[in-house]
């Protein structure tokens, strides 16, 4: 089965008696996830880590009934490591990532082959804002593996959600900053569905506001707002979003080419990074106020 996305091609796995199907291919994937580092020194979770990770998996499932994906193999508590600062950075440095000190000091929080990574921190509040976010990616990485044409790339080491990893391993990653913003999205539907009264923590806008690559959210908002009709809302395309999450699809990157042809081609390329936000938003050509939002949020990131 063979599907074109204006200029990537994905290639799809058809069941049938002698080959798995997607919905077995994605829960494989959790049974054989095993913890690739294993001399980094853990924290035991606290109590409040251990109410706050069990409350998460519960409205995690509640919010995958409610976007009628009941069938998502739940995350397991031992896909959680908790490292203090020092060895989150040496995590950093063994995944390669660059500028690991820097980055260490930025992130609270990674994914890496299935297992959630937490840097050890004071702020329940933050804990609890950071912690559904990583949930949600260790969610998006049951996508299925697919192979692709795009810009002369022939194929992908995988596809996560709904960013493609391309060979060879300096490959481009294509989507990242979509797949990022996704994540975010669907990390809120999950802490709306948070009791934090039950976790002894007062409400707090940080709980519920995107508390991740804000201007990537303004980008897509913006280009949510200008696709949804009476008939299908916005709530309607936030949800579409969240399933293509979850089944790597791209149903409202479609709708968005659809609405102006070359947006795919622009948020292929746009990275994670705050200011790659901007320069999307200059090339998709969105309103000046939008742009002027953008920079000034970047102001207060510097």
């Amino acid at each position: 089965m063979r599907e074109k996305y204006f200029g990537l091609y994905t290639t799809g796995k058809i069941p049938d008696r002698n080959k798995p199907t997607l919905e077995s291919i994605r829960k494989s994937r959790f049974e054989k996830i095993e913890t690739p580092f294993h001399d980094l020194s853990e924290l035991p979770p606290n109590a409040f880590e251990q109410k706050t990770i069990d409350e998460c998996f519960r409205a995690l499932k509640q919010f995958c009934d409610a976007i009628d994906e009941p069938d998502v193999p739940m995350p397991k508590p031992n896909q959680i490591h908790i490292l203090p600062s020092m060895e989150y950075h040496r995590l950093l440095e063994k995944v390669g990532e660059d500028q690991a000190r820097s980055r260490a000091e930025q992130t609270n929080g990674m994914v890496h082959k299935g297992h959630i990574y937490l840097k050890k921190l004071l702020d329940q509040n933050r804990f609890a804002v950071v912690l559904p976010h990583e949930v949600a990616h260790v969610v998006s990485f049951q996508s299925e593996h697919v192979a692709f044409s795009w810009k002369g790339v022939e194929r992908t080491d995988r596809q996560i959600g709904s960013q493609f990893l391309t060979k060879p391993k300096d490959g481009e990653a294509l989507f990242s900053g979509v797949h990022e913003i996704q994540t975010e999205m669907f990390a809120m539907g999950i802490r709306h569905l948070m009791d934090f009264s039950s976790l002894g923590l007062k409400d707090d806008p940080q709980l519920h506001n995107p508390s991740a690559y804000l201007t990537h959210f303004i980008v897509w908002t913006a280009l949510l707002k200008e696709i949804y009709t009476a008939e299908h809302g916005l709530g309607y395309w936030m949800t579409m979003s969240n399933k293509d999450l979850l089944r790597g699809t791209y149903r409202v990157l479609k709708a968005m080419e659809t609405k102006n042809k070359g947006t795919v081609k622009i948020l292929a390329a746009m990275g994670s990074e705050p200011e790659d936000a901007l320069e999307a938003a200059q090339a998709l050509g969105l309103d000046q106020e939008t742009i002027d939002t953008i920079k000034q949020l970047l102001e207060t990131l510097e």
